[in-house]
């Protein structure tokens, strides 16, 4: 591997081309630095995005839910027949209570 040093005993370099040749490599350098910053600014953001995701992902899994207010309609199935009976006409409740009472007198007919 070559040395790009000076070296006065050795060939006569040119100080001029010896610096230009190390700008050269600081300007390509220093455009590789660049690059990296704009693919670590890319993923800080990529970070955060998921991070938010995960953040909000867990607070759906873990967080309380109104299960015992749904829960408890689903049995209510006396307070639903209730709550219809009284919606219908008086008519057709009266009439379903004879239709009701019809079949539990056990019948006389033979």
């Amino acid at each position: 591997m070559k040395s790009t040093a000076y070296n006065s005993s050795a060939h006569s370099v040119n100080p001029a081309i010896l610096l230009a040749e190390q700008s050269a490599i600081l300007l390509e350098k220093d455009q590789i630095i660049v690059k990296k910053k704009g693919v670590i600014s890319i993923q800080k953001k990529r970070i955060a995005i998921l991070e938010e995701a995960l953040r909000l992902s867990k607070i759906k899994r873990f967080a309380p839910t109104s299960e015992k207010s749904e829960q408890g309609s689903l049995f209510d199935e006396a307070e639903v027949e209730v709550a219809q009976s009284s919606e219908e006409e008086p008519d057709e409740q009266e009439s379903k209570t004879e239709k009701k009472k019809a079949r539990l007198i056990p019948s006389t007919r033979k």
